[in-house]
């Protein structure tokens, strides 16, 4: 009840401010030389082994795996902005739900239409758990990826982001099931739909 009441208060402030302000949709431009943002949102996941490398446990047949998972995703970035447009920096992310991982690495991107439209590009590393348990065991998997993304203004920095994602392949990182297994390959690839914020004008200071 009471989360409640400080919703529609805040949304009431919200459109009080709109009224007020005639540029209330409008990006903020840049006043810092720093950036950050944040994201939370929806993660869909594909996992499949290779044909080539399928999953061959001991004594059996081998295991060609097909799986899809839905997880929820949150991340962080901060970095420079060049020039109030170019943006570089870093990336911390994670996804939670059917399957676990957590991603980390570089991102570059770039301010278009004044800040309505923010394309971007990453390179990092993962680190997964294979949401899918042959036998009793559950694997850890590995692999650098990239990304592609597009955000979207809707008010004041705050909109929605779309995301994709691929690593070619992911291995196992316990050897002992690597060679058990015939060193089995993963492609894994994801899109991701998140409510995004930029801060250009308080973050760090």
């Amino acid at each position: 009840m009471i989360f409640r009441f400080f919703l529609i208060l805040s949304l009431l402030k919200g459109v009080l401010l709109a009224k007020k302000d005639g540029d209330f949709f409008k990006p903020l431009e840049p006043t810092k030389k720093y950036f950050g943002s944040f994201k939370i949102g929806y993660l869909y996941q594909h996992a499949e082994t290779t044909k080539r490398s399928p999953i061959r446990p001991k004594n059996r047949s081998p295991i060609l795996m097909d799986k899809i998972y839905h997880d929820a995703s949150l991340g962080f970035e901060a970095g420079y902005t060049l020039k109030k447009k170019a943006l570089l920096g870093g990336y911390l992310d994670a996804g939670m739900g059917d399957s676990y991982f957590m991603s980390a690495g570089f991102m570059a991107g770039v301010r278009l239409f004044k800040g309505w439209v923010i394309p971007k590009i990453a390179l990092g590393y993962q680190l997964q758990i294979l949401g899918a348990k042959i036998d009793k065991y559950q694997f850890n998997i590995q692999s650098a990826v990239g990304s592609v993304g597009l955000f979207f203004n809707a008010a004041k920095n705050f909109g929605l982001s779309v995301e994709a994602r691929g690593g070619i392949p992911f291995y196992f990182i316990q050897s002992k099931f690597s060679k058990a297994f015939g060193t089995p390959r993963l492609n894994i690839y994801s899109i991701g739909i998140t409510f995004t914020f930029y801060d250009f004008t308080r973050f760090l200071g």
